[in-house]
Formats: structure tokens, sequence, C-alpha cells
């Protein structure tokens, strides 16, 4: 994915700074436990993290420390790595398999359901659209991978992480279709008055320009990205779809 603008700005010697993007000292300390002033010695570059304190401040500023790690070796042959990583492969098998199970993961995490001591299916459900029995029965298969556990009355992810889910091409265009067709149904019942955007801009445009608007496209979901991370409080479940379609992509035909 593309990095958001104030990024490309980063001094490309500092991955630090890229990673921080244009979030302020205060919020990184918040999100990494290292202190404002050692953070701001690091992001201009007049000291170096450790590389204990480097893979903290990455897992911390992206969630893909893992994918990090991969680059080097196979994290499944790494001890310190094996388990979170092993648990990422099943956090991404069941994206593939049960879309929602992913977004029921999330809904656990929303303030309403965080401030009850015991569980409560209809606010899951609610939250998301599903029925009460569709929650429960993903509930089960997330405890059952370990996904989730419950504690002090309430279910919680056992870890965070960010999910790639490209590996698998077919999977994640399956993926992409599952997203799209939850978006049309809420589509069809919209009514007046409402919060959710469904915009469409129908245009000619020349090559050139298709990639700058392919790049814009790109900048704006990792924009989205880095204030999901960086917000605070959790009200409502939110997917987001951002189509950039060429009309003309399609596989040739025999004539």
């Amino acid at each position: 994915m593309s990095r958001p603008p104030a990024c490309k700005r980063a001094r490309r010697d500092n991955p630090l700074r890229q990673l921080a993007c244009d979030q302020s000292t205060l919020e990184l300390a918040r999100r990494t436990g290292f202190d404002r002033t050692t953070l701001g010695r690091w992001l201009r570059g007049q000291t170096q993290p450790r590389l204990p304190d480097f893979l903290c401040f990455l897992e911390a500023t992206s969630l893909r420390l893992l994918d990090f790690v991969a680059l080097f070796t196979d994290p499944a042959e790494l001890e310190v790595t094996r388990a979170a990583y092993l648990e990422q492969l099943e956090r991404q098998r069941l994206a593939y398999e049960l879309p929602w199970s992913h977004a029921v993961l999330h809904a656990l995490e929303l303030d309403a359901y965080q401030a009850h001591p015991r569980h409560r299916t209809s606010l899951l459900a609610a939250a998301l659209g599903l029925s009460a029995a569709e929650v429960d029965a993903l509930l089960q298969r997330l405890a059952e991978a370990r996904l989730i556990e419950k504690h002090g009355g309430r279910w919680r992810p056992t870890r965070m992480s960010s999910v790639d889910t490209r590996a698998d091409f077919a999977a994640n265009r399956g993926l992409k279709r599952h997203w799209a067709a939850a978006a049309l149904q809420r589509l069809e019942r919209l009514q007046p008055g409402h919060q959710s955007l469904f915009s469409y801009n129908l245009f000619p445009i020349g090559a050139a320009d298709f990639l700058r608007l392919r790049q814009l496209h790109l900048d704006y979901y990792e924009r989205v990205r880095q204030l999901v991370a960086q917000a605070r409080g959790a009200d409502h479940m939110v997917v987001l779809n951002v189509q950039l379609c060429r009309l003309d992509e399609l596989p040739q035909c025999e004539t």
C-alpha cells in the first residue's frame, strides 16, 4: 500500500518517521509506551532505538511486526514469533472462510459492549446487523480458533493485529465481493437522513492522469488506516469500500 502524502515527505533514511507519519509525539507516546523526549530524538535522527525498541515501535504504529519479520525469515521457525504467526494464519483463514468473523472480532472493541460487565450478544448483533444466532455461531468459531477468550464475563480478542489477506488472490477477491455485497444490502435499506455515503463519479481520463488518480486512491486508503489506528472511542462498526474501476479492464474474449 502507498503511504500518505505526509509520509512521502519523511526522510527516506529514517523509517521511524515514515511509520510515525503525521502523528504527534504525544500520540506516539500513548501508543508505544516510550516517552516523548526519546521519541523526539529518534524521529529527528539524533539517536537510534535498540532493535527491540524498534520492533515495539513498528508493531505499535503498523501492527505488522510479523510481516516485517517474514521479510528475513519464516516467523513459524522462530520460537518468539511462532505462536503469534500461527494465530495470524488462523485469523487469515477465518477471514477467507467466514468474513463476518472478523467483524464480530472488531465489534468486541465497541464502547457499548465494553461498558457491560457481562457478555451481551444482542449488542454485537445490533451493531453488525446480524441475528443473535449468527453472532453466537461466529463467537464459537473464534473461540475454537483461540482468537477470543472470556475475561471478566465478556469476550475479548487474544491479540489484535493487522491481517494481510492479499496472499491468496482468489480468496481476497472473494472477501472484497463479500463486503461490497454487505454494503449493497445496506444501500437497499437506506432512508432519508442517513449518515452512510454511497458515491460514484463516471468520467473519461488519460492514462497518465489515471495513474495519478490511482495514487490518490491509495493515499486516501492509507490515510484512513492511520486515522482508525489513532482514533479513540468506538461507537459504530463501519465497512469502507473504495473502488476505482477501469471499465475496460476485462479479460479478452475469444471471437
